[in-house]
């Protein structure tokens, strides 16, 4: 038979969190609303992101130890549409009583991207990179089919 080439992407978006305050922040936990809990396993070139059928929750990382400081790969969420999600941090400010910031994120979640979080006193603000450097090279490994069908 035939073998084919296929080459895999990163089939999610991470999420990365910087704090920028002058005095002491205590991230307490993130929620990302309305998270699709299946993706397509290559990636889409236009929409839909998610397949039609993708269940949908909120998903909160809770902190067992409050984040005080930036903190990279917070979670990982697969590639999808995004009908309304927004983010959310409860944080609380020099030791102040917890607050909750919430923005609302732009356009579609893209595989093989990050998104860093910035924390601020009064807002959170939300970029994306998607320029940087892949996983570093593994093997290579051949499929394909077998002859009896199996």
């Amino acid at each position: 038979g035939t073998a084919q080439t296929l080459t895999l992407k990163r089939g999610v978006a991470r999420f990365d969190v910087v704090v920028d305050v002058a005095g002491s922040a205590s991230i307490k936990s993130l929620t990302l609303t309305n998270v699709a809990q299946s993706a397509y396993l290559l990636p889409q070139e236009k929409a839909p992101f998610s397949p039609e059928n993708a269940a949908r929750k909120d998903t909160t990382c809770v902190f067992g130890e409050p984040l005080t400081q930036s903190t990279p790969v917070v979670f990982y969420v697969y590639e999808q549409d995004n009908p309304g999600m927004e983010i959310r941090a409860e944080i609380s400010f020099d030791g102040g009583t917890s607050k909750t910031l919430t923005k609302p994120l732009e356009g579609a979640l893209k595989r093989n991207a990050i998104y860093t979080v910035t924390i601020r006193k009064d807002d959170i603000d939300i970029t994306i990179q998607t320029d940087f450097e892949d996983w570093e090279q593994g093997g290579d490994t051949e499929l394909a089919p077998r002859a009896n069908g199996l």
